[in-house]
């Protein structure tokens, strides 16, 4: 499993979202993967274009022409691109604008599905969702939450975190953390409500 979070990261984000539950009821978690898909259809269609190309130039320069030779050389190729991790994403960067967001979505409503399902149903929650290699962050509250705040506000949380993000992933989260919590304190005030989820970040693969 890749680590983006580093221990005083993950630390300093686990206290930010305990102090930010101390004036609201509302629960808080943070979801963060490297990535939101493996893209395995992405890098097999890169690795079959590089492949062919390679091994093209291989068998027409008279290096080799051999069969066993080209197709270990396309295995090796597309091994690379899957394995190894610049060159990985790399191919990521590749996929249009558009594919990443809506995988990034999808795998959103995963974790905040997964984590709500924890959770009492009328309690009152806001998942930070972010996704590194596609540089996508995203907020999705319940709807006991949505139905009192609007979309406007999350806009404007995502947009802090932006703002932060050159500072490091842990200030950014930090900073959305403690927007979340004022917005959420205004509607979902701290009530002596035990809060039933963990308040370290969650790190997925």
């Amino acid at each position: 499993m890749v680590k983006i979070l580093s221990h005083t990261d993950n630390e300093a984000i686990t206290v930010a979202i305990e102090k930010a539950e101390k004036k609201t009821c509302a629960e808080i978690a943070i979801a963060i993967t490297p990535a939101s898909d493996a893209y395995f259809d992405v890098v097999l269609l890169c690795g079959l274009l590089l492949s062919a190309l390679v091994t093209l130039s291989l068998y027409e320069g008279g290096i080799t022409t051999d069969y066993v030779e080209l197709l270990a050389v396309q295995i090796a190729i597309l091994s690379a691109l899957y394995f190894v991790r610049p060159l990985h994403r790399l191919c990521i960067r590749l996929v249009p604008r558009a594919i990443k967001e809506h995988r990034c979505a999808r795998r959103a409503m995963e974790e905040y599905h997964a984590i709500h399902r924890q959770l009492p149903v009328a309690a009152p929650f806001v998942l930070l969702f972010v996704s590194s290699a596609e540089r996508y962050a995203h907020v999705l509250p319940s709807r006991v939450v949505h139905e009192k705040i609007s979309g406007e506000h999350w806009d404007a949380v995502i947009k802090d975190f932006v703002t932060a993000a050159p500072s490091g992933l842990a200030k950014a989260c930090i900073v959305s953390i403690e927007h979340i919590s004022v917005i959420t304190a205004e509607h979902f005030p701290e009530n002596g409500r035990h809060h039933n989820f963990i308040n370290q970040p969650i790190e997925n693969e």
